[in-house]
This record gives structure tokens, sequence and C-alpha cells, in this order.
């Protein structure tokens, strides 16, 4: 009889290299010798959870001291790893079911260890995309044997309507990953996106114990998940029949222009042009980009300011007024001056487009904030006033010059 373990040691494991090691998807028995040498070979073994992987290490009889190397600490942890390397250790990589770096951690630990000049060497095993594509039959092969890998879909539902009308118009087919507390809305989003006779194999714990796989039309797929509360449960891997060259040549074009088109308003809204313009007024250059733009000045309730407009206050008299420009037809005049002629240079704080600081800031801010700094500004404005003069002097209609806002 074959000694297996024999074989499994007769390969090269050099120290300092870090081992990603392939562990089961769910059926134990599936781990390989050669892993189940190398795990016993290592001084120490990283892991995405240390409670997971002790379980399995206790079963097949080892004991390793574990590091815990997952999403929010791979960084952090990939320098302690590569200390433990340049000295001369062997270091395994597992994640909590599968091959590393597939869905997983250990992408970012694999090129910390290779940028620091140690080996990587790959312990091959089970992943539940390949079992799933073995048993796809036509599916898999009307595309040539590829596929498309697009793991976890979002789990926000516009974000996952997006993604499924992305891979709607592939002529192959393409794998997802999916937890049981989504994939009704999954199934669903499915449904609501493919076509009725697109087929659909569903795989549900795989390897395991309660292991079901079923091809069906992806328009059955809800019902069938509703028919037993039992088939919700498990992780569920999804292969989809990709489309046909005819339906992929005719949908490719209108589904990136959609696309395109979504991520332009998402990023660009029709406003933002002239929000942007006044947002960076306080530039030397920016009265011009506004005034190209046909951008109008804003008052103090937001609405458009051409000229001179007068206040009263509490008594009814009038204690001052405010000029905001010198009307719109020398807004729509480009100016490519260094300065705006019309307001004073050593006005704080914009540089020399002081007076228009409202206008320099989101719409949304001026609005929010008005009703709350206006009182501030009229207490600002009374306390730096001076004394008024008799009536006598200042004259019928005069008005002194502070109490006009330059």
């Amino acid at each position: 009889m074959t000694d297996w373990i024999s074989l499994a040691a007769g390969q090269s494991y050099p120290s300092g290299t870090l081992y990603v090691v392939a562990t089961p998807i769910g059926n134990l028995a599936d781990l390989s010798l050669r892993a189940l040498h190398v795990l016993g070979l290592v001084d120490a073994v990283a892991c995405e959870d240390t409670r997971n992987t002790g379980q399995l290490l206790t079963r097949v009889g080892l004991h390793r001291p574990l590091l815990a190397v997952h999403e929010h600490n791979e960084r952090e942890a990939a320098e302690r790893i590569n200390a433990r390397l340049a000295a001369g250790e062997r270091v395994a990589y597992v994640s909590d079911a599968g091959t590393p770096g597939i869905s997983d951690p250990g992408a970012r630990l694999v090129e910390a260890a290779r940028a620091a000049g140690h080996a990587v060497v790959p312990l091959p095993g089970p992943s539940a995309t390949v079992a799933a594509l073995s048993v796809a039959g036509a599916m898999l092969d009307s595309g040539d044997g590829r596929f498309t890998f697009a793991g976890f879909l979002p789990p926000k539902a516009r974000a996952r309507a997006d993604a499924i009308a992305a891979l709607a118009t592939l002529d192959h087919a393409w794998v997802v990953y999916e937890a049981p507390h989504r994939i009704a809305d999954t199934l669903a989003a499915l449904a609501a996106a493919l076509p009725a006779g697109r087929r659909l194999l569903i795989g549900r714990e795989l390897t395991k114990l309660f292991e079901e796989i079923k091809v069906l039309p992806v328009s059955e797929a809800p019902a069938w998940l509703a028919a037993d509360p039992s088939r919700a449960k498990g992780e569920f891997v999804l292969v989809v029949e990709g489309a046909s060259p005819a339906a992929a040549d005719a949908g490719l074009p209108d589904a990136r222009a959609q696309q395109v088109l979504g991520l332009l308003l998402a990023e660009l809204p029709a406003k933002r042009g002239r929000q942007a313009g006044r947002r960076h007024h306080r530039r030397a250059d920016g009265c011009a980009v506004s005034a190209g733009a046909g951008a109008a000045r804003r008052g103090w309730r937001g609405r458009p300011s051409h000229g001179v407009s007068r206040r009263r206050g509490r008594r009814g008299r009038r204690w001052r007024s405010r000029r905001r420009g010198p009307g719109r037809a020398a807004w729509s005049a480009p100016r490519l001056s260094g300065s705006c002629a019309w307001w004073p240079p050593a006005c704080a704080p914009c540089g020399p487009c002081a007076p228009a600081w409202r206008d320099c800031r989101p719409s949304r801010y001026r609005w929010r904030h008005r009703r709350r700094h206006r009182p501030h500004r009229r207490r600002l404005a009374r306390a730096a006033a001076p004394a008024p003069l008799p009536r006598s002097a200042t004259g019928a209609g005069f008005q002194p010059a502070w109490s006009r806002v330059r």
C-alpha cells in the first residue's frame, strides 16, 4: 500500500516561507494529506478566526500557535508575520473555509510577504466556486469553459440590481455567493432582472450533511425557495447561465450606457456646475467663472439680488442698505482681472471676493444657517456703528457712509 504521508513529506518545504493552505468548506475529510502535513510542520498558523481554526486543528490532533489575521487587522498582522518569516519560521495561513483570498482575507498578507522578499507557496484544495461549476454541465460548456466569479453581491437593493444588470449581458456563466439572510432578496432580484428562461444552479450547503443542488429557470427560483423554510438555511453558491450571443450583443451597449449614465448622475447632478462655480468664487478668477456661467449672486433669503435693497429695523426706520453688486449686466460680462473691481480689496476672510463669502458656500449651508446668523450680524452692525449725527447735520435723505455695507 502506498504511504501517502511519505509522499506529502517528500516535497520541499523551505523555511521563511508563507504557506497558503485551503481548508474544507464543510466535510473535514476534504482536507488534503499535504495540507495536513504542512499544518503539522509550520511554526505558527495564521487564521481568519482562531476559534474555527482551533477546532479544526484539534480534530486532526494538532496544536500550533494561532495568529489572528482578518479583514480588520490584515495590514498590521502582516508586519508581525513578516518578522516571523524573517527569523526563519514557517507560517501557514488558512481561512474559515475554502481557499484564502477567494472572497476571504489573505490577499494583503500575501502581497506584504512577497513585497518583503519572502516566498509564498499555495496548497490547493476545496473551493465552493469550482465545486459548483463542476456540476453546472451545459451552463459552463456554453461559454467554452469560461466563467466570471463575482463574489458576494452588494447588500443594498439598488446596488445589487446594478450589479446584476452589469452581469446579465455576459455570454458565459457567472458565479456569486450569498448568505442565508439575503438569499430570498437575491433570488427575487435575479428573477426580476433576467429573462424567465435563463437557467440557474443553486448550490446549498455544498459537501455538508444537508447538501442540495437544484437547477431550474430563474423565474421559478423564488417560489422554490419559499416552498420549504429549511431551504433558506446554509451557505449558497449561485451559478447563472450566460446570455445567448445575440442577446449579449444586443444588450451590451444599452447596459453600458445605462451604467455610465447612472455614474454620471450620481457624481455630477445638474445643479453641481453652478454650485461649484459659487463654491470657488473666493479664487481670484472665480468671478470670471461664475459670470461666464451666468450664476446670479444670492441675497439674504437665497434670492438673486441685482442692486440695492434696504432693510428696516424694529422701529420701522431704515437702518442700513446693502449693495450686492452693480447688476445683472455687469455680472454677465466676464472679468478676467485679479480681483472684483466693485468690492474693496482688503476684506476678510476670502480675499478680493470677501463680501460674497456666503456665496462661496453650498446653498444648503447658506439656507441652514441664515436665520441663526442674522441676529448676530445685526448686533455686530449696531455695536460697530458710531453715534448717529444730528438730523440738521445729515440733511434730508442723507445716509452716512458707515451705514452702507460694502
